[in-house]
């Protein structure tokens, strides 16, 4: 499963896992736009933890797995970049967009479109 939409309607997307809204509270409060890289837990919900990361794009990108039995959500807060998952399956990346995707899934990102990009962005983990 994947899913490609627009921060405006993160929360159509609440059906999905019983732990959603401790995502939607955690962007509600630009936590991960005002904290450093790095490795986050959700306090009111044990089973959600992010991870913040800032790098430039490049042409081989980076690799980005879940643990089994996860659900991810990857949203980009500045700058662009493309991810993708497959050949048929690539994503240009722009702020206020996001990525739902399941734990069977690998997801290529920082890949660069034309010139480098600065990006920061924030992936979710949500354990079921």
């Amino acid at each position: 499963m994947i899913i490609f939409d627009t921060l405006e309607n993160l929360e159509l997307y609440c059906s999905i896992s019983s732990n959603f809204q401790a995502v939607i509270d955690t962007m509600d409060r630009h936590l991960p736009y005002d904290q450093s890289p790095g490795s986050y837990s959700v306090k009111e919900n044990g089973k959600v933890k992010y991870k913040i990361d800032a790098y430039l794009t490049s042409n081989g990108g980076k690799i980005e797995a879940l643990s089994s039995a996860s659900l991810g959500v990857y949203i980009i807060l500045e700058g662009q970049e493309i991810c993708s998952f497959d050949e048929r399956s690539v994503f240009r990346m722009l702020n206020g967009r996001f990525l739902i995707f399941s734990s069977d899934e690998v997801m290529k990102k920082g890949v660069l479109e034309t010139l480098p990009y600065s990006v920061k962005s924030v992936l979710f983990t949500l354990e079921d």
